[in-house]
């Protein structure tokens, strides 16, 4: 498959954080999968005390500029600004892209959730969005709810901007594993978003480097 990424999302492993309150394990986890192939981390975290959200989020950065790793803050594009962190991933519920867009500068990456919704895709292609999320690709423990987004559906997605001359990077999410991330990628993800999958896995390290790998075998 000859893919064509953006210059500004890296492809492959894109890692996203569990709700872990213990800092040591998440910041040993992370560094583990950074060094074993994960290219860009999302920072995902549901509470109502912003100040410690801040002050973890800056020290995840610190790892993520250490190892060279893109660091996304969820739903919370001004403490990303903040920080300092390289960009926000929104679902269609939070800010909209083209307000924070008038707020930040054209580094500030911007990722958007389109589900299995073809016109909310196009919309963000117009939006010049970073990368797109599409899912959930296979049932997902962490959000049992969310809209599903079959093989096919990401395989048209694929088909639909392959040519484009600059386009946002493809993000598979949802349910990914070891098991299944292969058909993931041959179906067009130029990225695939894991978190029970790669942080909750025996071996982070294997895990990661399994995933890594199937980008380079494209």
């Amino acid at each position: 498959m000859n893919k064509i990424r953006n210059s500004f999302f890296p492809g492959g492993l894109y890692g996203i954080t569990p709700e872990w309150n213990d800092m040591h394990l998440l910041i040993s986890s992370i560094q583990k999968a950074a060094k074993s192939g994960m290219t860009a981390l999302q920072f995902r975290k549901k509470t109502n005390n912003k100040h410690k959200f801040i002050e973890q989020a800056r020290e995840i950065l610190a790892i993520c500029q250490d190892l060279n790793i893109t660091l996304i803050i969820n739903d919370d594009w001004e403490i990303a600004l903040e920080i300092g962190a390289d960009g926000v991933h929104v679902g269609e519920t939070d800010t909209s892209v083209s307000y924070i867009q008038s707020q930040t500068n054209s580094n500030f990456l911007i990722g958007a959730s389109c589900y299995n919704s073809l016109e909310l895709l196009t919309s963000m292609i117009k939006r010049k969005v970073s990368y797109v999320g599409i899912g959930s690709i296979f049932l997902s423990s962490t959000k049992p709810n969310a809209s599903k987004a079959s093989l096919n559906h990401l395989k048209q997605v694929y088909k639909l901007i392959k040519n484009y001359q600059s386009r946002p990077s493809i993000v598979a999410i949802g349910g990914i594993n070891c098991n299944n991330a292969r058909q993931v990628v041959e179906s067009g993800a130029d990225n695939i978003a894991v978190m029970a999958g790669l942080f909750k896995t025996p071996n982070i390290e294997v895990s990661a480097r399994f995933y890594a790998n199937l980008f380079k075998k494209i």
